[in-house]
């Protein structure tokens, strides 16, 4: 055999074989790129998502096409609410592009900044930040100062830090990623929605609802211009308004968009998926709130179903809806079941937060109510102090009730005969800045006129 048309024959077949390679990379990536778009505005289902996975892993070479298809793949599981697969994809993809471009490009900073998102996501935080600050280090160090990447890594920090509470760094990278995208992107662009909109969720963790509100309708405004009337963008910042109008007594206001974004999600997400839970535990908040209790359970057993089954047992939304829970059997009367679900939160709670987390300090007021409705004083005042405890070691962080807590301390003093501590703390509750739209004050005033005049 003539050994160099061997040769010649063998580097044929091998070109071909490439070239076939190539081009299901190129089909594959095509079909995820129109799926990236899809899972915005219909319900992708994980079957969907699970047979393009399929197909890449017979594509055997680890390059980084196969880098990119993962990522895409990562980024489709995220949004349809799998996200321990979105985490596997993007770890997948982060040490294929760390073996093929090392720890200083621009690709593997973005495979830090999606690992990121997906641990947000997931509430594991230690991951979060250190995804977040080693795609930063790599951003800050090989891009331009005015990079539309080191803006998301801004904007996924501030995002960040304002989840945890840490107010301070969250507004830092916030302005510094504005700051970035006001002077690089159109007055339409969706990245600009998207500082906007997380600038609102800063300002409405601070109090500050009138901010709040102003950057969040900056955000709808854009993305009601670009983004289809079911895209889940817009049902998320519907959402974001709602509780902002809740938060601030609206409660109309709060009702019409907690329903534009139910509309949304019902029609485009799966009957298991996270986001669809939220809008429940929302809707059943802004009921509770109304005291249209069976509305109230009605939404939230709706989401208690999807959040036991496809969280885990720790996880922080859990604690959320047995908090809920428990209010609602609170008002109830049903102190049994108050007490089971607030215990249930709390010890979540007491897991995975910090300390002084404002969340703890409101599993903390809402047992002290239990338990003082209960006529357990001991109990009452144990629960009451530790969420003062909080408040006054981290006074810059919104208290979630102080109306509330001043009000439990009044009554609960007045029970004990302890007049004077009972006297301070109804003065205390009535001086908040709460207690100005609140109509239901009038017993306090009476009672306060009583102890004055004792």
């Amino acid at each position: 055999m003539n050994f160099e048309r061997y040769l010649e024959r063998v580097m044929e077949f091998m070109k071909g074989l490439s070239n076939k390679i190539k081009f299901e990379f190129q089909e594959l990536n095509s079909k995820l790129d129109a799926l990236v778009e899809e899972v915005k505005k219909r319900r992708v289902t994980e079957t969907e998502a699970q047979e393009l996975e399929n197909q890449l892993e017979k594509l055997e070479e680890p390059s980084e096409e196969k880098a990119r298809c993962l990522r895409k793949i990562g980024i489709v599981y995220k949004d349809i609410g799998k996200y321990q697969k979105a985490e596997n994809c993007q770890d997948k993809c982060l040490e294929i592009r760390q073996k093929a471009f090392g720890n200083q490009s621009p690709e593997t900073a973005e495979s830090y900044n999606d690992l990121a998102v997906v641990c947000r996501f997931m509430k594991n935080y230690d991951k979060t930040e250190k995804c977040c600050l080693e795609s930063l280090r790599i951003r800050e160090a090989v891009l331009d100062s005015q990079h539309p990447d080191l803006a998301q890594s801004y904007d996924e920090l501030g995002a960040f830090y304002c989840k945890k509470g840490n107010y301070q760094k969250s507004e830092e990278y916030l302005i510094k990623c504005l700051s970035i995208r006001e002077a690089i992107l159109g007055p339409q662009h969706p990245d600009l929605a998207t500082t906007y909109k997380n600038l609102g969720l800063f300002f409405k963790n601070k109090a500050n609802y009138q901010k709040a509100e102003e950057y969040l309708l900056r955000c709808l405004n854009i993305r009601e211009a670009v983004f289809d009337p079911y895209h889940a963008d817009l049902a998320n910042i519907y959402n974001n308004l709602a509780k902002v109008y809740y938060l601030n007594n609206q409660n109309q206001k709060s009702e019409m968009y907690f329903m534009k974004c139910l509309k949304i999600r019902e029609a485009t997400l799966d009957s298991q998926h996270p986001d669809l839970a939220t809008i429940y535990i929302n809707s059943a908040t802004l009921y509770l709130g109304r005291k249209d209790y069976q509305k109230a359970e009605e939404y939230l057993l709706k989401c208690l179903k999807i959040r036991e089954a496809v969280l885990d047992p720790y996880h922080p939304d859990l604690a959320t809806v047995y908090d809920s829970s428990g209010l609602i059997y609170l008002s109830k009367k049903d102190y049994q079941k108050a007490e089971h679900y607030f215990a249930k939160c709390l010890r979540i709670r007491e897991a995975v937060l910090e300390p002084q987390h404002p969340g703890i300090a409101a599993i903390y007021v809402n047992s002290g109510t239990l338990y003082l409705n209960k006529g357990d004083y001991q109990k009452a005042e144990e629960y009451l102090t530790k969420c003062l405890n909080i408040k006054e070691a981290v006074p810059d962080i919104p208290h979630p009730n102080l109306l509330l807590l001043y009000k439990n301390f009044g009554l609960l003093y007045l029970n004990m005969e302890d007049f004077r501590k009972s006297e301070e703390y109804f003065i205390k509750c009535l001086g908040t800045k709460e207690a100005a739209s609140d109509p239901d004050l009038s017993s306090i005033h009476r009672i306060l006129e009583k102890l004055q005049n004792f």
